[in-house]
């Protein structure tokens, strides 16, 4: 062959070899971290865990290209004793190889020390014989977050003090860091005779880091300082500071402005026409097609009223999507020619005008209802405020249950081979009679445990137990829970009281509806038993009991282990009330800090009030126990 025909020959190879695909035999380097394609560099979370758990992530080196990967150096630069590389199995003797679509992992674990904290990051080098990228460079780093004090105000405002009766307001702030936040001190910046500290906590007091025991993430922990205001006279000057120190390196100082605002006293009614003289919202007996029912806010004035949100609220919470289905709500004002012209809200009332609030009710064909309560959100005087109202619809078929007064664990506390028993008062919401089937504690949460034998629980019972038994049309059930730990190795135990109820009609011996389950959290504590607070509850001296006059329901509480103090809230609920009443106390604003209740009842009959009250630990004001429902039944007369 001459040479001619030869380069012919090698000419022709080379031109088809290009026209194949896969003749580009090179190789390409190809890294992820966390599977994440092309990222370069990795930041480890700070640690919340005090050093008990690591982190790793995965650096996957894949060869993406035709041909034969070399992977010459993978060098880890690091200062920090807790970042190390690792290779699953045991590391390769550079150089390797890799073959095309082929890869190698290799992890980097970061595996704190809390004693010995380090925040160096380190350098991962890769070098192969990638021609396009013969050199790869990854950063690993820790995000730092030493201790970070989180206000929950900026600012404390007293509205009208009094001599008489000098208010008190309480700041509250915590540790949202990854370090211990260590309290300092609390001292007012502004000298002033009006304003004086009552409570702070201790100089060292510490707050642990965000996500430690103390200070869960889904529990934060909170510490307060509360200043009380004693007025002399409205032209003094009342502007003064709060200022919070603690080891937060990046805010070592914290200020709070303390202000009085004085202003004239401010008046609203509310009206509900179609309730006859009750405030609400009344579909009782609507069964089919759209009905509204409308109440009317006016405002008496001086000072302006401005209706911020409108929420409609399932009593019970498992029927919200039933009740989002129901129920819609819409503000109005009076337009041209009288007719009703929706607003938007926000919506400022002036004094003298008024603003409606109507609810429509879409009575479903099934017959499914679900009672509510409309939530009015507005604000006055620069102070939040909230209305609320029942929202009772249905042809009396389906009942409603939930805790009275409300639905906080249960706590029980008592040593091995002991027992302690306390008084859980359900109440059925609605007109309609409710059936409760069945009641048991199981360590399970979810629906149907009761019908679990290995799931019920061991050391918590019913006195007496609980089977068939009917709760009247706005009616009561009280439950007794016993704690009765077996042994010490039950320690400290959240289990769960299930109620099965049925969730409509009962005919006596089927329910028209699959059944209902309501679940409560109780907590057992094997040990003594804290002594909780009590509570008795009577009508005040010279309160009258008829129909459309405030009357006073007034509470004597004493401490338990802990003080109820100036500090401690009561919790109010009407349990039972007759028929047609529309008198009413929400799940969401029933808490006060007065010992006593004015109501208003609106029907003659019988009424049941329930009540409760907490103590605190002045030492930690997070640590708190509510006392036992109390109940107080009275008769109105028309």
């Amino acid at each position: 062959m001459t040479t001619r025909m030869k380069w012919a020959a090698c000419l022709a190879s080379l031109l088809l070899a290009c026209s194949d695909p896969g003749f580009e035999a090179f190789p390409q380097l190809d890294v992820a971290i966390e599977a994440q394609p092309g990222a370069t560099s990795w930041t480890f979370q700070p640690d919340l865990s005090g050093g008990q758990l690591s982190q790793q992530v995965t650096v996957r080196l894949r060869n993406a290209g035709a041909g034969t990967l070399t992977l010459h150096e993978v060098d880890f630069e690091t200062d920090n004793a807790f970042l190390q590389q690792v290779w699953p199995g045991g590391a390769p003797s550079l150089p390797t190889t890799v073959e095309p679509g082929a890869a190698r992992s290799l992890h980097v674990r970061y595996t704190p020390d809390p004693n010995l904290p380090d925040n160096h990051g380190a350098r991962l080098r890769i070098r192969s014989d990638d021609p396009d990228r013969p050199e790869v460079e990854l950063q690993f780093d820790i995000a730092t977050l030493g201790p970070k004090l989180q206000l929950d105000q900026q600012q404390l405002t007293f509205l009208n003090p009094s001599a008489a009766a000098p208010p008190t307001a309480c700041a509250s702030f915590g540790n949202v860091g990854g370090a211990p936040l260590v309290f300092e001190s609390a001292t007012l910046a502004t000298a002033t005779p009006y304003y004086q500290i009552v409570q702070a906590p201790a100089a060292g007091t510490v707050l642990p880091a965000l996500g430690e025991p103390g200070n869960e993430a889904t529990d934060p922990a909170r510490l307060q300082v509360c200043v009380r205001v004693t007025p002399v006279g409205t032209s003094g000057d009342y502007d003064a500071k709060l200022v919070l120190r603690t080891n937060d390196a990046l805010a070592p100082k914290k200020t709070l402005a303390l202000h009085v605002t004085w202003t004239p006293p401010s008046h609203y009614q509310v009206a509900c026409p179609d309730t006859g003289g009750g405030l609400g919202f009344n579909f009782e007996g609507v069964q089919a097609g759209v009905s509204e029912r409308c109440c009317t806010i006016d405002n008496d004035g001086p000072a302006g009223l401005v209706v911020q949100k409108i929420e409609l609220r399932a009593l019970a919470a498992s029927k919200q999507p039933l009740a989002d289905a129901l129920f819609t709500a819409e503000p109005y004002v009076d337009g041209t020619g009288g007719a009703m012209q929706t607003v938007a809200l926000p919506r400022s009332i002036s004094a003298g005008k008024s603003l409606s609030i109507c609810v429509r009710y879409a009575a479903p064909a099934d017959g499914k209802t679900a009672n509510a309560e409309a939530i009015v959100r507005f604000q006055q005087a620069m102070q939040p405020g909230a209305l609320q109202l029942p929202v009772v619809a249905g042809d009396c078929s389906t009942p409603e249950l939930v805790v009275a007064p409300s639905s906080v664990a249960v706590w029980m506390g008592a040593p091995v081979g002991g027992s302690t028993t306390r008084q859980v008062l359900l109440a059925n919401q609605s007109c309609a009679q409710l059936q409760v089937l069945q009641a048991c504690v199981s360590h399970l949460a979810t629906p149907g445990a009761c019908a679990k034998l290995d799931a019920l629980s061991p050391h918590f019972a019913l006195a007496p137990e609980i089977g068939l038994q009917t709760v009247a049309a706005w009616g009561t059930l009280e439950i007794g829970l016993q704690w009765q730990p077996k042994s010490a190795a039950a320690g400290d135990l959240d289990h769960y009281l299930h109620v099965v109820h049925c969730g409509g009609s009962w005919d006596g011996e089927t329910c028209s509806e699959p059944p209902s389950t309501l679940v409560l959290k109780v907590q057992g504590h094997v040990g003594e038993d804290l002594m909780l607070p009590s509570l008795s509850l009577g009508l005040a001296a010279g309160t009258p009991t008829q129909v459309g006059s405030p009357l006073v329901i007034a509470a004597e509480a004493a401490d338990g282990q802990w003080p109820v103090g100036e500090h401690g809230a009561y919790l109010w609920y009407v349990a039972s009330r007759p028929a047609g009443s529309m008198l009413w106390l929400s799940g969401e604003f029933q808490t006060t800090t007065a010992p006593k209740l004015t109501l208003e009842p609106d029907v003659p009959g019988t009424y049941v009030v329930t009540g409760a009250v907490q103590a605190i630990d002045p030492s930690n004001p997070a640590a708190f126990a509510w006392s036992p429902h109390v109940s107080l039944s009275f008769e109105v007369e028309p």
